[in-house]
């Protein structure tokens, strides 16, 4: 469920395109993820608002599955280095303390996650914007999902049978209720090339 949540979210914002999309049925120790989407997508020369923001409920949009199909929420979203919630905190960090995307203008020189993690530590109303900003895309994510409900069903079920989807295999499986994507930011500029994410 949770990386149909990702896969869907994203789709439908247009956040890339899906090459690949895997789960794993047993974790071993060395595993940090149960799972993943990697997209192909646009390198922008300049990434607007929306873009950050897009990112932010893609990566939010396994979460937004696990609570509006099932009802709860697993511990897949967080709790290690990488993990989503770390993910969208850097990115809503960023966006409010040194890109002035959110309700302020000021800039802090960050260039690491440790420093973000300070950053976010020592400035309590920079704390509570990227909380604001991070429920704000959870809340789109969730109604993606809801929008997007037999899609994630229908994800889910393949990639739980097969274990790994190739993006045209994905794109198969929304094609079967004519959803291709939709709402998202425009991809301008740069070149197309392989990034895992979630």
């Amino acid at each position: 469920m949770h990386e149909a949540g990702h896969a869907v979210v994203g789709t439908e914002l247009e956040y890339g395109e899906i090459a690949v999309i895997t789960v794993v049925r047993e974790l071993s120790p060395c595993d940090d993820s149960a799972g993943h989407v990697v997209w192909r997508r646009t390198e922008l020369l300049q990434r607007p608002r929306e873009s950050y923001a897009n990112e932010i409920a893609m990566v939010l949009g396994g979460r937004a599955a696990e609570e509006v199909v099932l009802g709860f929420m697993t511990d897949g979203s967080g709790g290690v280095n990488g993990s989503d919630l770390h993910r969208a905190a850097d990115i809503a960090t960023v966006m409010e303390a040194t890109l002035g995307m959110g309700h302020g203008l000021s800039y802090s020189c960050v260039r690491t996650s440790e420093d973000l993690e300070k950053l976010r530590r020592s400035d309590p109303v920079l704390r509570k914007r990227v909380e604001k900003l991070l429920n704000a895309e959870l809340e789109r994510a969730k109604e993606i999902v809801r929008q997007r409900l037999e899609d994630v069903d229908n994800l889910a079920k393949e990639i739980m049978e097969r274990e790994l989807l190739s993006g045209d295999e994905a794109r198969e499986v929304f094609a079967r209720r004519g959803f291709a994507g939709g709402q998202g930011e425009d991809q301008r500029g740069g070149e197309v090339g392989a990034e895992p994410d979630v």
